[in-house]
């Protein structure tokens, strides 16, 4: 692959990335970080977290199948998001790995990149840990790199065919 092409997937990697960590992560102004940081944050804000999350896979998928009280537009887009959020991280991440069994790699990669979004709101108290939504990120992740095998062939012209 060209150099350029290899560094405009890297850009768009961590662009991809920070636009991830902006809905994730940094939800509200950075006045509010500064405050949270000062007068809130503790060390026992990673214990509280654990007593928040949802350790169980499928329960909070379950609760917002179920429920008659939540909006139907938030239930889209907590679950739409979490997996089209992750479209991009499989599809680009496919570009970058190389080498045998490159579907599990990136398949790890999108999964260790959501554990580490989720690890980091029970650290810092910005979110919950949601398993769900481990879940729901590597199903997007897979569905990127779908994506990619579908445009792999679209774009890659066909091998010669020997006669026999």
């Amino acid at each position: 692959m060209a150099r350029w092409k290899l560094t405009f997937i890297k850009i768009s990697l961590v662009v991809c990335l920070l636009v991830l960590a902006k809905f994730i992560l940094f939800k509200n102004s950075p006045g509010f970080y500064r405050s949270y940081f000062s007068r809130e944050y503790h060390s026992g804000i990673a214990r509280e977290g654990w007593e928040k999350a949802n350790l169980k896979p499928f329960a909070t998928i379950r609760l917002f199948s179920r429920s008659r009280v939540l909006r139907t537009s938030y239930k889209v887009d907590n679950i739409g998001g979490n997996i089209l959020g992750f479209v991009p991280v499989g599809f680009l991440l496919c570009f970058l790995v190389r080498g045998r069994f490159k579907a599990v790699k990136v398949y790890l990669w999108v999964t260790l990149i959501s554990f580490f979004f989720e690890a980091t709101q029970l650290v810092t108290g910005f979110g919950v840990f949601d398993i769900d939504d481990l879940i729901l990120n590597s199903f997007g992740g897979l569905l990127g790199m779908l994506f990619y095998t579908f445009t792999r062939s679209l774009f890659t012209p066909d091998e010669p065919r020997l006669v026999g």
